[in-house]
């Protein structure tokens, strides 16, 4: 919503949802790591046998494959675990982060159980790239701090102004 002082004023809950979004390519990553793993775990170990058993083949190629492809199963794992406290983390403790958009400026409150509990200011330059994703504008203030903004919570000519004013806008 656009304030008295021509500022543009939304909220966004930081729930499940964001998580999940934000957190889809690696859970994708994961998956395929889980996957991959398990079938050259099993076709490796297999193959390993059998020609040892039947042939007397003895060689370490096997065992080093195995040990490759158990080490993409565990990273697949490691992944999926991590991102499953993540999610645990967002679901039992929601917060809400409130941005204003000023001329040179935005600033963002986080809001947890009704009281502020942390609040930045940062200027348009600062900013080192913006991804539209299905649900939200990702913010990026570097590699590890992103500020997620809910697109529903614009109209259509706050969703203008935001991105004329962004120097790094990603579409």
């Amino acid at each position: 919503m656009i304030t008295e002082n021509g500022t543009v004023k939304v909220r966004t809950v930081i729930d499940e949802k964001v998580q999940k979004e934000f957190s889809a390519n690696a859970n994708k990553i994961a998956l395929a790591m889980l996957i991959a793993g398990s079938i050259g775990v099993c076709l490796f170990l297999v193959l390993d046998i059998v020609l040892d058993f039947k042939y007397g083949f003895e060689d370490n190629i096997f065992f080093v494959l195995i040990i490759l492809f158990a080490v993409f199963l565990g990273g697949g794992i490691f992944l999926k675990i991590f991102l499953n406290k993540a999610l645990k983390q967002v679901r039992n403790s929601p917060k809400v982060n409130e941005y204003e958009f000023c001329g040179d400026h935005f600033t963002v409150n986080q809001i947890s159980n009704g009281e502020v509990v942390a609040a930045a200011k940062f200027y348009y330059a600062q900013v080192m790239k913006i991804k539209d994703g299905k649900n939200y504008f990702n913010i990026f203030i570097n590699q590890t701090q992103v500020f997620p903004v809910e697109k529903s919570a614009f109209t259509a000519d706050e969703s203008a102004m935001l991105k004329s004013i962004f120097p790094v806008w990603k579409g």
